[in-house]
């Protein structure tokens, strides 16, 4: 069915994120982890890979943070201390066709 499709759509998808964090910092990358919690929950534990990272939102400093580990490497961040979270989705279309739209 449709709804089925939607679902095994998004959870098969990439999800890159640009990250904003209260210290003007901004770290850009691939969306690894994120907790599913309820709302009242403020403090959440996130996890980014092949992230870039711009010290006081600089864009001539920045900083690749690569990890080929993504099982227990990355970035981790918190929410309490996000301003924002801009995110796309990336339908995963296997790794030639992800070339040809590059």
């Amino acid at each position: 069915n449709a709804l089925g499709y939607e679902r095994r759509r998004i959870r098969d998808a990439r999800v890159q994120v640009f990250v904003r964090m209260k210290n003007s910092d901004i770290y850009v990358g691939q969306l690894l982890s994120y907790p599913i919690l309820p709302d009242s929950e403020r403090s959440k534990d996130f996890r980014l890979g092949d992230s870039v990272f711009y010290p006081s939102g600089n864009t001539d400093r920045a900083v690749y943070l690569n990890f080929s580990d993504y099982e227990s490497g990355g970035v981790l961040l918190n929410t309490v201390n996000v301003s924002s979270i801009e995110y796309i989705l990336h339908e995963d279309y296997g790794l030639e066709s992800r070339d040809a739209l590059d």
